[in-house]
């Protein structure tokens, strides 16, 4: 995706950041890291937000975290890209309700096979879209479990649905 004609968005709020790249009015790819952003978006720099979308992406990213439900993206060039096995996991992540975990362990189960949780938690790592595939609600069977964005994203993000259950 080097030079890619997508435009750049940028969106922070509380302690979190996130970075996006958008394809016309189709958010296809979000990052909670800078390096994995720049990895994706090649020699786009990351001051070349776009403006006129900003706002948007801060929406959705608040109502997201609200619990507004997402349908599985299908027209991102990066999901697109995603083997069968990571499609199906991440079709089981968009069925995770807002505010509730589920174990690498529970989603392999789901899936038909017990042995594959370490293959469901590289799939929730190679997750393009974190937020709208909702990775970040998958945790280990003995605590938090791993996250792209950082344990400290995943937390974070878990706590705000907690809360807002309340």
């Amino acid at each position: 995706m080097k030079n890619t004609p997508f435009e750049v968005l940028y969106c922070a709020w509380d302690s979190l950041q996130l970075w996006g790249l958008v394809d016309g009015d189709e958010i296809i790819h979000l990052s909670f890291d800078r390096g994995r952003h720049r990895s994706v978006s090649g020699n786009k720099a990351l001051d070349e937000v776009c403006q006129a979308k900003q706002r948007e992406l801060c929406l959705f990213l608040l109502s997201t975290l609200q619990g507004a439900p997402n349908d599985f993206p299908r027209n991102s060039p990066l999901i697109q890209r995603g083997s069968p096995f990571q499609h199906r996991v991440w079709r089981a992540l968009c069925g995770i309700p807002f505010a509730t975990t589920r174990t690498y362990g529970e989603i392999a189960r789901e899936l038909g096979n017990p042995h594959l949780a370490r293959a469901v938690g590289q799939a929730c790592n190679r997750n393009p879209l974190p937020l709208i595939i909702p990775c970040h609600r998958v945790v280990s069977s003995t605590g938090l479990g791993g996250f792209a964005g950082g344990g400290k994203v995943k937390k974070t993000l878990l706590d705000y649905e907690q809360a807002r259950l309340k």
